[in-house]
């Protein structure tokens, strides 16, 4: 063993802690040892006492610097000592050797542990700081949120809620307080600040608190860490508006109400405010312009939204109008079709926009604006722009990153409603040049019709002059949508026409019908165009001589018999749809009571109560004998 100068006066040797202590006597029996000894190797005092000292010494060890003897442990295992050693005489022992031991390795933990703490109190990024059992502040490194730049003595002994005022500190108080009772840590719950630092800016905190205490159990107060996640927050609400917007904007095929969907999105996510101004081609369903004409660009303001003002108000087709000379900063973002960005805005926020705009941005305060092209195919449908004059903070890059995207989905969604107005415009237009805006005037009976156009432009009604003073009366609807749509139901209308001319039966119609709509079947599965297989057509032909109606139907078109009292459905035997497989279509013949009313309608006006879009088209006759004709009220 290494032996010290037996005069040493005892001062404390490694570490602080204090050492394990062994005595031996002249032969090297244990007669003595404590209970850091026993901690140590494991033994207890009557295990060892009595003992060899051989019987836990290894030896010194061979190349450790950094250990004087190695020592046995009761299991078994080795373990590496720093030792001083003084010869005793007299009492509390008799003449012996005492030994004081200090593990290498606690030694070096207890150095590499205040190593630690000291690195987190003065350099590490993760906030930290420690009250006492009254919840007073009595330590924190310069990490800690809120307190960047606060002199430790001027916060020193304060609670949570007097160093850094608000809502979140009210949060660390009461789970601290908790902690404190129960022991129990708690992670992970979020706290938000503005701290002194970055007072424009929001910052969200990812926090932990752990009560405090000593070997013996003593209870010292609570440790608290915290890291600042706002970088992550912003992202994962940039994700979630991102997802949002997918879902909301352009639910519809309607210009306004898609530009409505995008505002809705980005108030108050993003901005306090935004504006949607669109080009009035857009709105109208028109071609888009590539450059303004010689007074600027022409926008109607399609949607706006702000924190200040209800955000469901309805939106009108008389939106204002206004108009953007070259100069402005509107104009640039149309012509090179790059958004612009303005972190903080001066005296003048608003250099290059209309007076309106200036007035009322001055009177919400706006600091920062941010100003959007809706773009698609690199064509210009609009601009959006965001305002903020709220603690949000000035728009970042980020910001307008997210705003770019969000205005991408939209002018998709925007261009998707525009070229529906443009083919249901087209598609009206077609379909009142096919179909005859006046009746011929006959002397059996007075018609009049109403049509109600929703894009899909198959429905037709017509009324045909037949021998002998008879009227055909026809109604009849074409599956599909657009102009293929329309130019089918022509072909239709023109066959029912040429076959009415032949004055065939109003069942032998139908079979004509059938195989012509066959024949069209076959001419589009080899042109790919749209097919008529499918369609609906009813026939009547009124016989004023003997107030009888005779008819026949392919399909589903409805027929309703009313007078003055009441109305009735008859019953029609219906055959299958043109160009379907079925049995032969029939036909009856019905006696019609003096002033009643013939009402032919297709099913699409019964599928407008429920919702279904498509064309629904009905028609009201008054079949009367010619000696008692009556106008219509």
């Amino acid at each position: 063993m290494i032996m010290t100068d037996p005069t040493d006066d005892g001062a404390a040797g490694p570490g602080s802690d204090a050492p394990a202590l062994l005595v031996a006597d002249d032969r090297g029996t244990v007669t003595a040892w404590n209970s850091a000894a026993e901690q140590l190797l494991g033994y207890s005092g009557p295990e060892i006492i009595g003992r060899s000292v051989k019987d836990v010494l290894v030896g010194v060890p061979d190349g450790h610097n950094d250990a004087d003897i190695v020592l046995r442990h009761k299991d078994g295992h080795h373990i590496g000592c720093r030792v001083r050693v003084r010869a005793e005489q007299g009492r509390p022992y008799p003449a012996a050797w005492k030994a004081e031991l200090w593990p290498t390795k606690e030694a070096t933990a207890s150095a590499a542990g205040m190593a630690l703490l000291e690195s987190l109190f003065t350099c590490s990024p993760v906030g930290l700081y420690i009250v006492d059992n009254n919840l007073r502040l009595v330590r924190y490194n310069p990490a800690a949120e809120g307190m960047q730049g606060t002199p430790e003595e001027e916060v020193r002994g304060l609670l949570p809620t007097e160093a850094w005022p608000g809502e979140s500190a009210e949060i660390a108080e009461r789970v601290l307080t908790e902690v404190l009772k129960s022991g129990d840590p708690v992670l992970g719950y979020e706290k938000r600040g503005y701290p002194p630092a970055d007072p424009d800016r929001l910052h969200v905190y990812s926090a932990s608190a752990f009560r405090l205490q000593d070997r013996d159990g003593q209870v010292l107060g609570v440790g608290s860490i915290a890291v600042d996640v706002s970088e992550r927050h912003r992202a994962q609400q940039r994700l979630a508006l991102v997802a949002e917007a997918g879902s909301r904007i352009g639910t519809t095929l309607d210009v306004l109400h898609t530009a409505g969907e995008l505002a809705d999105v980005v108030v108050p996510q993003l901005a306090d405010s935004v504006a949607v101004d669109l080009l009035a081609p857009v709105v109208t369903g028109e071609e888009v312009p590539d450059r303004p004409d010689h007074t600027g660009w022409n926008l109607r303001r399609a949607a706006s939204r702000s924190v200040l003002t209800d955000g469901s108000r309805p939106l009108s087709d008389d939106a204002r109008i206004s108009d953007h000379p070259a100069s402005t900063l509107f104009a640039q973002v149309l012509d090179d079709h790059e958004p612009r960005l303005i972190p903080v805005l001066g005296e003048n926020p608003s250099a290059g926009m209309d007076p309106s705009r200036i007035q009322r941005m001055r009177e919400e305060r706006v600091h920062s604006l941010m100003v959007v092209p809706l773009l698609v195919r690199d064509c210009a449908l609009g601009i959006v722009s965001f305002h903020r004059w709220s603690a949000h903070g000035a728009f970042e890059d980020d910001d307008l990153t997210l705003a770019q995207d969000l205005a991408a989905r939209a002018a998709v969604a925007l261009d998707n409603a525009r070229r529906y107005v443009r083919e249901r415009n087209a598609v009206v237009a077609l379909q009142h040049n096919l179909i005859p805006q006046g009746f011929p005037v006959a002397h059996t009976v007075r018609a009049a019709n109403h049509l109600v156009h929703s894009g899909a432009g198959g429905d037709w009604t017509d009324v045909i002059a037949l021998p002998g003073a008879r009227v055909a009366l026809v109604t009849g609807s074409t599956p599909g949508r657009g102009v293929h749509t329309v130019a089918t139901m022509a072909r239709l209308r023109t066959a029912v026409q040429t076959l009415a001319a032949l004055d065939l039966a109003p069942d032998e119609v139908m079979a004509r019908l059938d195989d012509l709509v066959r024949h069209m079947d076959t001419e589009a599965n080899h042109s790919m165009a749209s097919s008529p297989v499918g369609a609906s057509c009813l026939y009547a032909v009124y016989d004023p001589v003997g107030c009888a109606c005779t008819v026949a139907a392919a399909g589903s078109p409805g027929l309703a018999l009313a007078d003055r009292h009441s109305v009735e459905l008859p019953d029609i035997p219906s055959g299958p749809p043109l160009g379907q497989p079925g049995p032969a279509f029939g036909k009856v013949t019905m006696r019609l009571r003096e002033r009643s009313r013939l009402v032919l309608f297709t099913p699409g006006l019964l599928q407008a109560v429920t919702g279904d879009a498509g064309m629904q088209s009905w028609r009201v006759c008054s079949p009367c004998p010619t000696s008692h004709r009556r106008t219509l009220p």
